[in-house]
């Protein structure tokens, strides 16, 4: 009896609890959604890594914020050429609405009649609350009309608050007229081999205060594992902080021990699609408004040169030293000491 007792618990053990055939179906239907998932999400990844980069979870901005920063970065004439364009455009609208209406407008004449308003008198009274000066011969009586007019009034103010934000934020950003050397060179100052990049202010009147310089070097490498990644390193400045700029700068890193440029030569540089950046920050001195400069330098493009250093671009005229800002592109040969040229067999 014990023998039985025990083969029929091994027995429910081993055999699967009974279920209904719709559990069954439905237990199938999970098993194979969950296949497709894992197998369209690998060819989802495959797609990705052929193609190209994709953001995955990227959060969208709403089309009011999109289209503020670009009013913002556009040229004035033409974000004042949309800016018109749309108020032009939604006048016609309302006023299109306003005629949907008979008799929803009346006209006061000279002689003190009340008549119905034209179309014309219409469009007038359109175009009065669309630019605030709220001077019409017509005036809405009907209820639509009315309607119309109040959320016509409220939209416009809203737009005018839009519009003064646009012309604030253009006004008020500081941008500094700052020339860059349209070249980087690769060169020797003070004896070592250094990468320059030069910028000079347009004006005299020009100046920033608290300013802080960056460079920054990019380029395409291969790790321990062998697989080829982008790695961005932060090049030391001989100077990197300054408490006033006024007429210009030579940023200079020195391509030595410490640096990741330390033996690269230019075919390096193209070799690796390797970048320069610089930024410098500042606040402009009498508004303290911040201040923000970039440019790039791409070795492929032809944004890097070796074996020169840039040209005197200082005039001296009596006791007032200048600079030529013709000649901020202008450079000159240079030969490099013979111990700063050892090539670095280390991967960077």
């Amino acid at each position: 009896m014990a023998h039985v007792v025990v083969d029929n618990l091994r027995r429910r053990k081993q055999s699967p609890p009974p279920t209904s055939p719709g559990i069954q179906s439905r237990a199938r239907r999970r098993r194979r959604s969950s296949k497709y998932a894992v197998k369209t999400l690998m060819e989802e990844k495959q797609v990705g890594l052929a193609g190209e980069p994709t953001i995955f979870n990227a959060e969208t901005r709403s089309i009011f914020d999109d289209f503020f920063v670009e009013l913002v970065r556009m040229t004035p004439f033409e974000a004042s050429f949309r800016i018109t364009g749309i108020m032009v455009v939604g006048m016609v609208i309302f006023w299109i609405v306003y005629c949907i209406e008979s008799n929803g407008f009346q006209t006061t004449d000279k002689s003190g009649q009340i008549r119905p308003s034209t179309r014309w008198e219409i469009f007038l009274y359109c175009l009065s609350v669309s630019s605030t000066l709220g001077s019409s011969p017509a005036e809405p009586i009907g209820s639509l009309s009315l309607l119309t007019a109040n959320f016509h009034a409220v939209l416009v103010q809203m737009w005018v608050v839009f519009v003064t934000g646009v012309f604030f934020t253009r006004i008020t950003r500081t941008k500094p007229h700052i020339k860059v050397a349209q070249k980087a060179v690769i060169g020797v100052f003070n004896d070592r081999p250094a990468l320059m990049i030069r910028f000079a202010f347009n004006s005299s009147k020009e100046e920033l205060v608290d300013v802080r310089y960056y460079m920054t070097y990019s380029r395409n490498t291969i790790g321990s594992s062998g697989k080829s990644f982008y790695k961005f390193d932060r090049l030391d400045l001989m100077l990197s902080e300054q408490p006033r700029c006024r007429i210009g700068r030579t940023l200079v890193h020195f391509m030595d021990q410490d640096s990741p440029l330390k033996g690269k030569t230019l075919e390096d540089l193209r070799r690796s699609h390797a970048v320069v950046e610089i930024a410098v920050f500042g606040s402009e001195r009498h508004s303290l408004q911040p201040a923000i400069v970039f440019n790039m330098f791409s070795s492929n493009d032809g944004d890097i040169i070796e074996g020169y250093n840039y040209a005197n671009m200082t005039v001296i005229r009596g006791k007032t030293r200048l600079l030529d800002l013709q000649k901020i592109d202008c450079v000159e040969p240079v030969e490099f000491p013979d111990d700063s040229k050892e090539l670095d067999t280390s991967t960077q």
